[in-house]
């Protein structure tokens, strides 16, 4: 999870370079140190380079970051995610029935309406263990309706839909024109995250 400093002692800081605002997160850090927060270093090199490291490392990505950019919550090219493979994270919109209580996780993205579009389903990599922590994540948001305004055609005493709250990463081929993953394999969960963010990520988008 990533933290950024915003404000301090009342003064707002969106407004100043990222430089500036990371040496006051800093010292920040310095006087108040926290068991599982630690300030990340800037990595001043060939962002290739970086990433190949980072996918040798078996890590998520790189996150890069334009000198003297200001905070701002849109998209406006300030920051990029540079990731080892296909990686993104869906809402959980509802699951298919199978002897084991979940199948299949139909899978969900928001489009630029903010409205949850069908984008596949993943079924690799879902292990025994995962299936037991699911079935704990899954059962309290069972609901009638399904959430996405395309749902796939499924029978529906084969499927339970959720309340779109629960996010998952998945790695997948590809994402087909028509918005459905290929080959795809869970990840995990990911609890990090609100799931009325998750929308479809590309190697410029920003987080």
């Amino acid at each position: 999870m990533t933290w950024y400093m915003l404000y301090l002692n009342g003064a707002d800081l969106r407004g100043e370079a990222v430089e500036l605002r990371r040496q006051v997160l800093e010292a920040l850090l310095e006087h108040c140190p926290m068991e599982r927060v630690r300030f990340s270093v800037t990595l001043d090199a060939d962002p290739m380079q970086l990433l190949a490291n980072a996918c040798r490392m078996n890590l998520e990505g790189i996150v890069g970051k334009r000198d003297g950019s200001r905070y701002s919550s849109a998209r406006d090219g300030a920051w990029v995610k540079l990731k080892c493979g296909n990686r993104q994270e869906f809402v959980i919109a509802g699951y298919t029935r199978a002897a084991a209580g979940i199948g299949s996780l139909l899978l969900g993205l928001h489009n630029d309406d903010g409205q949850l579009v069908y984008a596949g389903r993943v079924r690799s990599g879902i292990s025994e263990r995962t299936l037991k922590a699911l079935r704990v994540a899954l059962a309290p948001l069972a609901q009638d309706r399904t959430p996405l305004i395309d749902p796939p055609r499924m029978e529906r005493a084969g499927v339970v839909w959720l309340a779109p709250q629960q996010v998952c990463e998945v790695k997948f081929a590809e994402i087909t024109p028509a918005g459905k993953v290929r080959h795809a394999v869970f990840v995990g969960l990911r609890d990090d995250k609100p799931a009325d963010a998750i929308s479809l990520e590309n190697d410029s988008e920003l987080d």
